[in-house]
Order: structure tokens, then sequence, then C-alpha cells
């Protein structure tokens, strides 16, 4: 399998999960919290991120194997964790890229940096379109806790 693969396979699953969420979120608004099909979309929820979860152990543990990819081709990873900021992804990139046998410039930390600014500003477009299209999932008391911490 190859790079790009994993890339497309990680993308594909994370848009599942993301669908699936608004699924029972749907599902449990309609037909209430107790019935069995919230039961049915919480677990395929549940199985695709434990899918995902593998996929990004795999890629992970390739890039690890193999012979680093050049900067520009190279994708940051995507935090796992709610709380999981983005400098330890950041980080541990930046580590790995340390050990290829060309070294580390400059030029590549920006280049690795720009790449994680581009995740971060598809990401907020992504929950300011979740935003404006979900208003009911977003209370006005969590919003004012969030964006005040």
């Amino acid at each position: 399998m190859t790079e790009s693969d994993l890339e497309y396979l990680i993308r594909t699953l994370s848009e599942a999960r993301s669908r699936a969420t608004e699924l029972t979120v749907a599902v449990r608004a309609r037909a209430g919290a107790d019935h069995r099909l919230v039961e049915l979309v919480q677990s395929a929820v549940s199985n695709i991120e434990k899918l995902l979860r593998e996929v990004r152990v795999l890629a992970l543990d390739r890039i690890e194997y193999d012979a680093p990819a050049p900067v520009a081709a190279a994708t940051p990873r995507v935090a796992t964790h709610q709380s999981e900021h983005w400098l330890q992804g950041f980080t541990g990139d930046l580590i790995g890229r340390s050990r290829a046998p060309d070294e580390v410039s400059f030029e590549t930390v920006e280049q690795l940096l720009q790449q994680y600014k581009q995740t971060f500003l598809k990401d907020l477009e992504t929950a300011r379109r979740m935003y404006r299209v979900y208003p009911h999932l977003f209370p006005a008391e969590s919003f004012h806790k969030v964006s005040a911490g």
C-alpha cells in the first residue's frame, strides 16, 4: 500500500466517522436516545474510529521504517485526541525528520510548519461550516467556555 493510498484511506475514514457522528445525532434527535438505531449507529462510529486508529498506526509505522519522504510530499500528523496539541505532532514529525540522512534546515522546519498551518485552516473552516449548518450542536455556554479558555 502506497503512502497516497494510506492518506486517502485516512481521509475517507475521517469523513465516514464525521458522517456517522452526524447520523448518531440525527437518529437520537428523531428517534430518541433509547432507540435501538442509536446503539447501532454508535457501534458503527466506534468501529470506524477503531479502524481509523489502526490505519494511522500502520501509516506511522510505515513512515518510521521506510525512507523519509520529501518535505513537500509529507502530510502532518492529525491530532487523534482532543487533548493532544498540534505542537506534539509537529515536534514528533520534526524529530522523525531529524533522523533522516539529510540535514534539517530552517526551510524544512518552515515547510513542515506551513503544512500544519494549512491543516489547521482546513479544520477551522470545517468547524465553522459545522457551526453554521448545525448550530444546535454548539450550545452558547460551551462556546464561551472554549473561546475564553
